[in-house]
């Protein structure tokens, strides 16, 4: 397997406010998601992404990143929760990006709350398909 590439600011460290440089905020379904990039909540470095659900019925909300098809990318996801949450993957080619579809991957599902640190750790390696892919939604 070749070398996994870092993503652009994969750390979110640079950006204004709640916007982080390379990545974007997504949601679907019907809910009231609250994007943050707080400078309190950080495994390592000065900020975190975050998204609060103030109001739940379905759906999802996220930070998609823009990516290079065909190329190996690991993925870390250090995270906290109240509820029950999965990490999945989604690559979506520059046509799909705004819209449901895309191909899916469940990474880790079933993890149970940890509201508090230590935060949960996923870390998964995964080439993208086809090399036309675009954009990652972790």
């Amino acid at each position: 397997m070749a070398a996994a590439v870092s993503l652009q600011d994969a750390g979110a460290e640079t950006g204004a406010g709640n916007e982080a440089t390379g990545w974007g905020q997504n949601a679907w379904g019907l809910n009231t998601p609250a994007f943050t990039r707080p400078s309190t909540e950080a495994h390592s470095g000065t900020y975190s992404l975050k998204v609060e659900m103030t109001g739940y019925t379905s759906g999802d909300a996220k930070w998609p990143v823009t990516v290079t098809g065909g190329k190996y990318y690991k993925f870390t996801d250090w995270h906290k929760s109240d509820v029950d949450t999965a990490v999945s993957m989604c690559w979506q080619t520059a046509a799909q990006i705004g819209t449901d579809s895309g191909t899916w991957s469940n990474l880790e599902t079933g993890i149970e709350p940890s509201s508090s640190l230590p935060i949960t750790r996923v870390a998964r390696t995964a080439k993208l398909r086809p090399s036309s892919a675009a954009q990652l939604i972790p």
